[in-house]
């Protein structure tokens, strides 16, 4: 019985049960062989830590990760969203009010809600009003901002997303980087 706790120790999770319980049944035997089931335990459980450390490390990474794709798919949509709001003022003679202006598929407009979704928080948009990149009108509508909150998800703070937009670019077209 307690060779198997012993053992059981080496498992993964289980460790931490039978770590303690091979503890206590070797100093209960350790006139019989009872420090052998006893190092068994305390090997099960230095591997069992070492398991679970290795284990959120690989998470953690992989969150960090899924973040930075979330926040480059924000900037590849708002490079595109500053494309067609730049063709809607060509088309139309001024800058939509709200971004949802956009979506129009009536007269001719066929842009996606949810390029228009602020994916820099790494969550997924549920299509509300508030999961829009944030936009709004400069200087009577002659120009706009327009940027993701970022992972914070607050906005005008040091991690906002912005659209990579060259400068030169910048005097052709109406987008401003901060409001």
């Amino acid at each position: 019985m307690e060779w198997i706790a012993g053992g059981l120790s080496f498992v993964p999770l289980l460790g931490f049960l039978f770590g303690p319980v091979s503890l206590i049944l070797g100093s209960i035997r350790l006139k019989n062989g009872g420090h052998k089931i006893i190092f068994m335990g305390l090997g099960g459980l230095v591997l069992n830590v070492i398991y679970i450390t290795l284990l959120m490390t690989m998470i953690t990474s992989k969150i960090s990760k899924a973040s930075k794709g979330f926040s480059l798919l924000a900037k590849d949509n708002l490079v595109e969203t500053v494309k067609d709001l730049e063709y809607y003022k060509l088309i139309r003679g001024k800058y939509p009010e709200k971004l949802k202006d956009l979506v129009d598929t009536k007269n001719g407009w066929p842009r996606h809600m949810s390029t228009l979704m602020d994916t820099s928080t790494g969550q997924l948009p549920k299509f509300q009003d508030s999961d829009y990149f944030q936009y709004g009108l400069l200087d009577g509508g002659q120009h706009y901002y327009l940027f993701g909150v970022g992972p914070d998800g607050i906005a005008n703070t040091a991690d906002d997303v912005y659209p990579d937009i060259a400068t030169e670019e910048l005097d052709h077209i109406g987008y401003r980087k901060k409001p």
